[in-house]
């Protein structure tokens, strides 16, 4: 119970904090708040989701709709691919940490609970920017393993997927590397190997887990909850605190 208190208090306070739609600079990155999932309003967004599924409160919904508003106000279309990237100003940013990748994720979660054509909308451009056949890196937050992952959800039809999936897959293949006899990745910048989740080759094992395993691995608080497998207790309701 002393834990879930911590929870809402600081749902509270993100809640709070939040504002509007139009209280994001058009930009994300620099001197200004980043986009994302990591670091940007679809990581409040799916806060929101998650307490939602769990206590059912519609205005948890409206929270996360107004977060993964702010982000897609940050998000521009490339008019050479028709694909939704966050733009950053001087470069546009398709990856799951900081750019529309995450962002997607976080939509898929939403639409699961409520009908939004903007959304819609964004989610199919943002698909397209998980399908390119270039990724300058290979890790898991900002390289190709991420949109591996963002293809391990039920995107398009079988076969459009398992065909996305497998290209991941073969091109993964540009990166790879030995380490005394094991296969490895580079981290961020390729300045050195990495054993990490975020940026290396325990981060591309993930993504690998969650496309082709027959019992597949996610992070953390992706995919949904279903809301049937964690009641409230009687006596703990969000309802009594607002």
């Amino acid at each position: 119970r002393a834990l879930w208190e911590a929870t809402l208090r600081i749902a509270d306070l993100v809640a709070e904090r939040l504002g509007d739609e139009g209280d994001v600079a058009t930009v994300s990155g620099g001197k200004r708040p980043y986009a994302g999932l990591t670091r940007g309003s679809s990581g409040s967004a799916l806060f929101f989701l998650r307490l939602y599924e769990r206590f059912g409160e519609t205005t948890l919904l409206d929270l996360a709709a107004t977060s993964i508003r702010q982000d897609l106000r940050r998000c521009m279309v490339r008019e050479d691919s028709g694909a939704m990237e966050v733009n950053e100003g001087w470069r546009t940013m398709p990856y799951l940490a900081d750019g529309s990748a995450g962002i997607g994720l976080v939509i898929d979660d939403y639409l699961a609970h409520r009908e939004d054509e903007q959304f819609e909308s964004a989610a199919t451009r943002i698909r397209r920017a998980t399908e390119s056949g270039l990724y300058i890196q290979s890790g898991l937050f900002w390289g190709r393993a991420g949109m591996l992952l963002f293809h391990a959800r039920a995107h398009g039809t079988a076969s459009e997927r398992e065909a996305v999936r497998a290209e991941h897959v073969r091109r993964l293949n540009w990166h790879a590397l030995t380490y005394e006899g094991h296969l490895t990745f580079p981290g961020d910048r390729h300045l050195r190997l990495s054993m990490d989740v975020a940026t290396g080759t325990a981060g591309v094992l993930l993504a690998l887990g969650a496309a082709l395993h027959d019992e597949p691995v996610y992070l953390p608080f992706l995919p949904s909850l279903r809301a049937s497998a964690a009641s409230s207790p009687a006596e703990f309701q969000l309802t009594e605190r607002r």
